[in-house]
């Protein structure tokens, strides 16, 4: 394909996978997504332009809005194993703040950096530490950190490689790890609804990271998968029915319905038993810490999937 280049394993070869409006209706167009033939990176291809990719970002963009009362939060809410931990930690694309509000609940001392101005405004009028910064490059928050999260923001840089080896550079040695969350693109729920599958979010999903591509991408920034597993929730599965339902001319609230969720629970503890939910979550640290977890590359199994 031409012009293709995929960050994580260097491929120049991808096939069409899915074509796809903005479920948002913010931006018009339908949008083209191609995997890697080499590690199933997915990726928005060919990129939008800088101005496209902006006013996606435009309107009543919910993360970017005032930070949720989370209180302490629930627990699937914050990185595993963060739970009344403390020590210093990073948020990458806060947004409005609601993820440092949780860790800061959780006993730690999290601050946030977000490159939307309206974002950082909303979290900062919250009380909370948001700084104006990119994942990329630019002024951060002084470190070193024991913890840096990017919930649900990888997909959204268009340099991850650079975003992750910032983010190691900014660990607090060996002892520190840098947890990503990211949509699975093999997913059931991928595989179930295809172009309805919420998580596609185009186009400010510039990428969708297979799990070859995840352990790639770290080894590429100086980090290394030490644990990986997915997590689902109920969401995934009926937003995706809610898209197929409009899509068809039968639009229908399903989200809502407590009936819903408890039908579809069963469903998401399957997928993540055998490692096919919805959103990944990677642990890594940097390559000089050997003995943090047993480590494995693609084409295996890491611990905790």
């Amino acid at each position: 394909m031409s012009g293709f280049s995929c960050p994580a394993c260097g491929g120049r070869e991808a096939r069409p996978w899915v074509s796809a409006p903005d479920p948002r209706g913010t931006v018009p167009g339908t949008f083209a997504i191609v995997r890697c033939e080499t590690c199933g990176l997915g990726a928005l291809w060919p990129r939008p332009a800088g101005e496209v990719i902006r006013a996606a970002y435009g309107g009543d963009y919910g993360p970017h809005g005032a930070p949720e009362a989370t209180g302490s939060g629930p627990a699937r809410r914050r990185p595993s194993g963060t739970a009344g931990t403390g020590g210093k930690a990073l948020v990458v694309g806060a947004g409005g703040g609601s993820e440092v509000a949780r860790l800061r609940a959780a006993g730690w001392d999290a601050v946030g950096i977000e490159p939307d101005e309206r974002a950082v405004a909303a979290a900062r009028s919250a009380g909370l530490p948001v700084t104006r910064g990119s994942a990329e490059e630019g002024p951060a928050p002084p470190g070193p950190f024991g913890l840096v999260w990017f919930p649900s923001v990888l997909e959204h840089v268009r340099d991850p490689v650079a975003a992750l080896r910032r983010a190691g550079e900014a660990l607090a040695g060996p002892s520190g790890r840098v947890v990503v969350w990211s949509q699975n693109p093999d997913s059931w729920t991928a595989r179930r609804y295809g172009a309805d599958w919420v998580h596609l979010d185009p186009p400010r999903h510039l990428w969708h990271f297979s799990r070859d591509a995840l352990f790639l991408l770290a080894g590429r920034a100086g980090l290394r998968v030490v644990r990986l597993r997915t997590r689902s929730r109920p969401r995934g599965w009926l937003a995706s029915a809610e898209i197929r339902a409009a899509r068809l001319g039968s639009p229908r609230d399903l989200r809502r319905s407590r009936f819903r969720k408890a039908l579809v629970r069963p469903l998401c503890w399957a997928a993540d038993l055998a490692g096919a939910g919805d959103l990944f979550e990677a642990e890594m640290v940097p390559t000089s810490a050997r003995g943090a977890g047993n480590g494995s590359g693609p084409g295996s199994r890491a611990p905790g999937l």
